[in-house]
């Protein structure tokens, strides 16, 4: 399991030198933020079961948490830069203390009851797990993607009806590309998916959306499929 978390974040970086080195810093800053924030996560899962102890597994259980806290919000933003749909100011800060908030909770596990009402570790496999009973504001990170998918969502529909330069094609894939990544949370969170499912998943989506906001999806489609 180790090797494959690790091959898992080697693959996330890659990505990340990639965006870096290919396309424009103007275009590609808030994505390069999204395969970091991965990256991370990655790391944070590797030592999550290596961990000896309670203290050491809360904190990588901490930053395991960085892509469900701030991913949602870094994909909002790039779908605003694609529909050209400028936010208010006083809504990114509101959006991005949200995040602030949720990661509170979860980086504060162990010091109060609002995330974990009460956590152990179990060490006695070959990898370590994290026993916990879910507190009162566990789900503020729940209701938080959900906050986060109804925004982007909506600024999809919105940018289409009024036609800010996104096509029927383009909406529909962005709305894809959401819900995808949506459900994989959600799937992981009622054990149906494994969270190195996830995470392989989110990195083949961010791919796709990369290159659906570079180049275009269906332009790819007709110059690299189609000709064959």
């Amino acid at each position: 399991m180790t090797m494959i978390y690790l091959l898992a974040m080697i693959l996330s970086s890659i990505m990340l030198i990639f965006l870096i080195k290919v396309f424009d810093y103007k275009v590609s800053s808030i994505y390069a933020l999204v395969f970091l924030t991965v990256t991370i996560c990655d790391y944070g899962y590797i030592n999550l079961i290596h961990a000896r102890t309670v203290e050491e597994a809360l904190l990588a259980n901490s930053v395991t948490y960085l892509g469900g806290c701030f991913v949602p919000f870094f994909m909002l933003i790039g779908v605003c830069k694609l529909c050209n749909f400028k936010q208010k100011a006083w809504a990114v800060i509101f959006e991005f203390a949200c995040c602030l908030v949720c990661f509170y909770i979860v980086a504060t596990s162990g010091r109060n009851e609002l995330n974990y009402r009460v956590v152990s570790l179990d060490t006695s496999g070959t990898y370590s797990k994290l026993i916990k009973e879910y507190g009162p504001y566990h789900n503020i990170y729940t209701m938080g993607m959900i906050l986060f998918a109804i925004i982007t969502y909506g600024v999809i529909i919105w940018s289409y009806q009024r036609k800010r330069d996104v096509s029927y094609k383009t909406a529909i894939c962005l709305a894809l590309i959401c819900t995808v990544a949506i459900l994989t949370y959600i799937l992981v969170l009622i054990n149906v998916l494994t969270t190195l499912t996830r995470t392989s998943i989110l990195c083949v989506l961010l791919l796709q959306f990369i290159w659906l906001v570079k180049l275009g999806l269906f332009k790819v489609i007709n110059r690299h499929i189609l000709k064959i």
